[in-house]
């Protein structure tokens, strides 16, 4: 039979305290930055509409799965770019 004393059973339950609020807040963080990360994708998707009209929808998806970089890149050139294919050239 295994005993463990208060102090043991105190130290336990701080340790899953603990583990639980750092699971907490890196879920949060990762949450956050998605949600910030498909707000971009989103305007620039609009921009795309507004400037190209129907063919914005040929890229909502790899706008959806594009990374920050990629983001950056495409908002600069929705900008300048007189085809939607020039935004995503390269």
């Amino acid at each position: 039979m295994t005993y463990i004393s208060i102090i043991e059973r105190q130290g336990i339950q701080k340790g899953l305290e603990q583990g639980l609020e750092q699971g907490i807040e890196k879920g949060l963080e990762k949450g956050v930055e998605q949600g910030i990360g498909q707000g971009r994708a989103a305007t620039l998707y609009k921009l795309l509409q507004l400037k190209f009209n129907q063919q914005a929808q040929e890229y909502e998806q790899r706008l959806f799965q594009a990374s920050d970089a990629e983001l950056d890149l495409w908002t600069e050139r929705v900008l300048f770019a007189e085809t939607i294919e020039a935004v995503f050239a390269g």
